[in-house]
């Protein structure tokens, strides 16, 4: 487990308190909202358990979004890992002018789940 604390828009501190690595992107991987077809970000980083996007709009905390995480080419099946998560945290940060969202996953196919950890995917992500 890794700890650590990160100042949020408005000065709210949060505790990160990890039990799961996460996993940055080697690649810019599109992030949809299902039910509006539109960009919510890209792919920061990934565990099973959650994901960070950045994007030029932020989403409402606590709100519950429909998402389809959209795998690059070079991946056979699946192409896309369909999700139900919850905005948890979301950083404005200045000098990029993106926002930083951390949302946890509230249903995630097993088929996605075992794409995120499979060793394999080591060309899509790294820790």
């Amino acid at each position: 487990m890794t700890a650590s604390i990160t100042t949020l828009t408005g000065g709210e501190l949060m505790l990160d308190q990890r039990l799961k690595r996460r996993r940055s992107t080697v690649f810019y991987m599109k992030v949809h909202d299902t039910a509006t077809n539109r960009l919510a970000g890209f792919l920061a980083d990934i565990t099973t358990s959650g994901m960070k996007l950045v994007s030029e709009e932020p989403l409402a905390l606590g709100a519950t979004y429909r998402l389809q995480l959209d795998l690059p080419d070079t991946v056979t099946e699946p192409r896309v890992i369909d999700l139900k998560a919850k905005t948890v945290w979301s950083r404005y940060e200045e000098s990029f002018g993106f926002y930083d969202i951390g949302l946890e996953f509230l249903e995630i196919s097993e088929n996605g789940r075992q794409t995120i950890e499979n060793p394999l995917a080591e060309y899509l992500f790294y820790e």
